[in-house]
């Protein structure tokens, strides 16, 4: 093998390595914001069922305080 031929397989190998790093660099961005996207969609999640969880309770509330309503207006029959 001659030098030129060394140094065209170095020149490929590099070209190879530098090419990897940016897709390892790449991968590693997209990594990143998709971790935040999931931490942000976990919260608005926790925040959708802390809603339900809220509109559940005060239809618990209404319901109870009609049952009151409709029982007192029985003692009047």
């Amino acid at each position: 093998m001659g030098n030129k031929e060394i140094f065209s397989q170095f020149n490929r190998l590099e070209e190879k390595i530098e090419t990897l790093v940016n897709k390892c660099l790449n991968l590693e961005k997209d990594n990143a914001e998709l971790r935040s996207k999931v931490s942000t969609l976990e919260s608005e999640n926790e925040n959708i069922e802390n809603s339900k969880f809220e509109s559940a309770r005060e239809n618990e509330d209404l319901k109870k305080r009609i049952d009151e309503l409709l029982d007192k207006l029985s003692a009047f029959d």
